[in-house]
């Protein structure tokens, strides 16, 4: 309610905060970051439930994130390939085809690239609901950035990222939701 005369200023929300109204508030963009005594609790700390307290602190951490597999990515050859495969993937199971410039989709869940991009196998999308906030997750736990695929929108938030190692022959990408 303060945003209108003081559009300039970040706010760090603690009161009224809960975990399902938590995202309401992070979405805002005044609002830098949330916290509240919901996570803990004065009867947990009494009793030295601080297991307790660190799983709420990650549930809030992972509603927060809301991450979310969006689509897998196969690498092929050329646009021949990537139509063959498409067609077959789509005939197997039903799905609509979308061709596209770069790449086509089987379905919304299996991207087929009309080249080899990043990944030996191909990349897997995840989403979640601020990438900005998923990367500074998870540097934490070790996580570099390709900063060369960073994609932002206008107001310089972060679109999409690859991570810069493979996992299992793929690269991994954010993706906004």
């Amino acid at each position: 309610s303060v945003y209108g005369p003081y559009q300039k200023l970040r706010f760090l929300p603690t009161g009224g905060i809960v975990l399902s109204n938590l995202n309401d508030y992070l979405n805002l963009p005044n609002v830098l970051a949330c916290g509240g005594s919901w996570m803990v609790r004065s009867e947990l700390i009494n009793k030295g439930s601080f297991e307790e307290i660190t799983q709420i602190a990650k549930e809030a951490v992972n509603h927060m994130l809301g991450f979310k597999v969006a689509h897998i990515g196969i690498n092929t050859l050329d646009s021949t390939e990537a139509n063959t495969i498409t067609r077959t993937i789509c005939d197997l199971f039903g799905l609509e085809a979308h061709i596209g410039d770069a790449s086509n989709f089987a379905g919304t869940g299996i991207e087929v690239l009309k080249s080899k991009y990043l990944g030996n196998h191909g990349h897997i999308a995840i989403q979640t609901n601020n990438v900005d906030r998923a990367i500074n997750h998870l540097i934490r736990y070790g996580a570099k950035f390709n900063e060369e695929t960073r994609v932002t929108d206008d107001n310089g938030r972060t679109k999409t990222i690859y991570l810069e190692e493979e996992i299992g022959g793929f690269a991994f990408h954010l993706l906004q939701k």
